[in-house]
């Protein structure tokens, strides 16, 4: 103030001079005052600015070092306060997301445990329709089975009749007659109580061969198709185009084969003659299993037929190609080191001499196929045609023959014939 005050009276005492020359001089008071009022303002900050510099002219060196400190304490302070507000920010940020996340994850788990609750029920769902389905197909099944019980008791008692006569190597136009009668009526009440739509009916075989000379008699071929005849066009009648097939079996070829061997020894052992010949056994089984069985039936039983294996022990006749005329009981065995190689026991042969032909009958059904040919190594049995001038012609014409027979009696009535051997 008293540097102002200096100043303003320095002025005036200046202008004193110039103003008294003139008269009547006005000023005007607002102008003036706010001239006073900038001039005091400049002459302040002067003031204060001198005297600063005078303070910081009177400073120690220890004051200086001091108002450095305070100085870089206060801008260390700010510094902090700023990083400080910055990590709160930061950390309420963060906290923010967490809460975010913590909602995110509990709606997911809330979402995880709906899916499983809704898993669970679906699971128990398909595990009661299940067993729903399960005892309803139980349920369905007994009830199906009941029906085709009760469809197929009459079919059942067909079927047992039928088993009853359906034997092989029959010989009995009766008991065959029977049998087709029987799968006629079975054929019948599948169709009425099943539903079953036939397309052919196989009657099987069964007809058999008179293998002994003194205990069979021959089938009656004619009286058979005769009796058939009328089944036959009755079950065409009712069935339309079903197919009827027979199988004719050994009936069409047993009689046709022939198994041939050679004596390849001939000895005597405790007053009994042998005569040994070439691959029994292993070349044509069936007369060697006639005499197996029977060794291991009980004493007094007899032997019944077991086809195919066996038939009965007098089966098979054996020829011994010669022009010997004396005879003599002997027993037929084979060259096999094994004491069931035995064809035949205690008959009677023209005496027989090394390198003579032995030839068995009935050797056309159940031979080759049914011998072990390879048994204790020795060779196999060839298979031929024989005849006195074109086999294959001549066998064939045989059996064209026999068949065409069979067919004038039989089975002009059937749409199929089966021959096996």
């Amino acid at each position: 103030m008293s540097a102002r005050k200096a100043r303003t009276e320095a002025a005036a005492v200046g202008a004193a001079p110039v103003d008294s020359e003139e008269k009547d001089v006005k000023i005007p008071v607002e102008a003036v005052d706010d001239t006073e009022a900038n001039e005091a303002a400049a002459a302040e900050a002067v003031e204060n600015q001198v005297e600063d510099s005078n303070k910081e002219a009177t400073m120690t060196e220890d004051e200086m070092v001091e108002a450095a400190i305070r100085a870089g304490e206060e801008a260390a302070d700010n510094d902090f306060k700023l990083k400080f507000e910055q990590a709160q920010k930061e950390l309420a940020d963060v906290r923010s997301e967490l809460d975010a996340a913590a909602e995110a994850q509990k709606a997911a788990e809330d979402k995880a445990k709906d899916a499983t609750e809704r898993t669970a029920r679906l699971q128990a769902d398909w595990e009661n329709f299940r067993r729903r389905t399960a005892n309803e197909r139980i349920a369905e099944r007994e009830r199906a089975t009941e029906k085709l019980v009760t469809a197929l008791l009459p079919v059942a008692d067909d079927i047992e009749r039928a088993i009853d006569h359906a034997r092989s190597q029959e010989l009995h136009v009766e008991v065959l007659k029977k049998y087709y009668a029987n799968m006629f009526a079975l054929a019948q009440k599948c169709i009425d109580k099943l539903g079953m739509k036939m397309e052919f009916i196989n009657m099987g075989g069964g007809i058999g061969v008179a293998y002994s000379t003194e205990n069979d008699t021959d089938l009656d071929t004619a009286a058979l198709g005769a009796e058939s005849a009328a089944m036959l066009a009755e079950l065409r009648q009712k069935l339309g185009g079903v197919r009827v097939i027979i199988e004719t079996g050994r009936y069409a070829v047993c009689t046709a084969g022939y198994y041939v061997t050679k004596v390849v020894d001939v000895k005597e052992s405790y007053g009994t003659k042998f005569v040994m010949v070439q691959s029994t056994l292993n070349g044509f089984i069936r007369p060697s299993l006639a005499r197996l069985i029977a060794a291991y039936l009980p004493e007094g039983a007899v032997a019944k037929g077991n086809e195919p294996l066996f038939t009965k022990m007098d089966a098979f006749d054996f020829e011994l190609l010669t022009d010997e005329t004396a005879s003599e009981k002997v027993n037929l065995v084979g060259n096999l080191c094994t004491g069931t190689d035995i064809m035949a026991a205690g008959i009677t042969l023209p005496k027989a001499r090394v390198g003579d032909i032995l030839a068995i009958t009935k050797a056309g059904s159940y031979a080759y196929v049914l011998t072990p040919v390879q048994f204790s190594s020795q060779p196999a049995p060839g298979q031929f045609l024989l005849c006195a001038g074109n086999l294959v012609i001549i066998f064939f014409q045989i059996i064209n023959i026999f068949i065409a027979v069979f067919f004038n009696a039989v089975c002009n009535n059937f749409d199929l014939l089966f021959i096996g051997i």
